[in-house]
């Protein structure tokens, strides 16, 4: 299957999710007001989803980052946040990390810290 085409309604039900908390907060918060935010939106818009799972509790050595996105949505989508005026390779690199530990194929990096919007990139293995 195209990796285009891969549960692109919940996709897009999470980037309108993330684009509405952007829309009502704006820059400059913490990773933990967003997430808070996008716990309240998905709520809200029906997104099932499970916080911060920790499937394997490893530790990514280089960076003592837990193996862990903050999200599983729909039981197959890992979303993870950040707040940085740009996302690089390391970031991403980490998406297929988090992918391989919750054992999904499809992930999320939604950044709010970027100008003038926040950011959706998706991920597959």
């Amino acid at each position: 299957m195209d990796n285009e085409v891969w549960y692109k309604l919940e996709c897009l039900q999470i980037q309108r999710a993330v684009f509405n908390v952007y829309k009502n907060m704006g820059r400059g918060h913490q990773v933990t007001d967003y997430k808070a935010s996008l716990i309240d939106e998905f709520s809200k818009l029906g997104i099932p989803f499970t916080e911060q799972p920790q499937p394997n509790h490893c530790q990514l050595e280089k960076f003592n980052e837990p193996y862990s996105p903050h999200f599983i949505c729909h039981g197959i989508i890992a979303v993870k946040i950040k707040v940085l005026p740009a996302t690089h390779h390391e970031h991403k690199t980490r998406i297929g990390n988090y992918l391989k530990a919750s054992k999904t194929r499809l992930g999320i990096l939604a950044n709010f810290g970027c100008h003038p919007r926040a950011t959706v990139e998706k991920f597959a293995l």
